[in-house]
């Protein structure tokens, strides 16, 4: 149901776009990769252990791990100066945490009304699959802005740095039984915050 919301939503949002726009919309495809370390992690947990033991973990500091993204997108540009894209790929969030991100962004080009290289802002967010499921609830958001380059007068090259957020119910460790099956978590919830540094190729 979160899902058919979300795309419902996106729909509306090109859809209004193409019929309000005062200029031109340019429809657009690309690529995002790059490197996003975590730099902090909270999480706590509550769960039964296999012979019936109640255990309450959590930790919370500045933990360096490092991760990557790979995301393709298709949206669009209105008047060179506002875009918007829906995201998807692959994307690492904790250690051995690894998720399917569906995203939406916007992005804002301050000097989108001429032709040329120039900086902008971008805000996005969405949810995310993990092992083809959203059981985790996981919640992305990021804030940034880069630099792009225009290789042609239809393809460009964006440097992207941004502040990455999570929110999600992973299930907890324990070091004598493994992964602790769902049916035996009492409670679940961690938070994480990357720096991210990445290129983005679109055409």
């Amino acid at each position: 149901m979160r899902l058919k919301h979300l795309l419902v939503s996106i729909a509306s949002v090109l859809i209004s776009l193409q019929a309000f726009a005062a200029g031109p919309v340019r429809m657009r495809l690309g690529t995002d990769w790059g490197y996003s370390p975590q730099l902090f992690q909270s999480f706590v947990s509550t769960y039964y252990t296999r012979i019936g033991y109640r255990v309450t973990e959590q930790s919370r500091g500045f933990d360096y791990y490092t991760n990557g993204y790979l995301l393709f997108g298709f949206g669009c540009e209105v008047n060179r100066r506002c875009a918007f894209y829906v995201k998807t790929g692959y994307m690492g969030l904790f250690e051995d945490f690894r998720v399917m991100p569906i995203l939406c962004e916007a992005q804002y080009f301050f000097n989108g009304s001429k032709e040329g290289d120039c900086p902008f802002v971008m805000l996005n967010g969405g949810v995310a699959l993990n092992s083809g499921s959203f059981i985790d609830n996981t919640i992305l958001a990021s804030l940034g802005g880069g630099y792009r380059h225009y290789l042609s007068g239809t393809t460009s090259l964006d440097i992207v740095a941004r502040i990455q957020a999570s929110n999600c119910t992973p299930q907890p460790y324990d070091k004598y039984d493994g992964l602790v099956p769902r049916s035996r978590i009492i409670f679940s919830n961690a938070h994480q915050f990357a720096l991210s540094l990445g290129l983005s190729l679109y055409f």
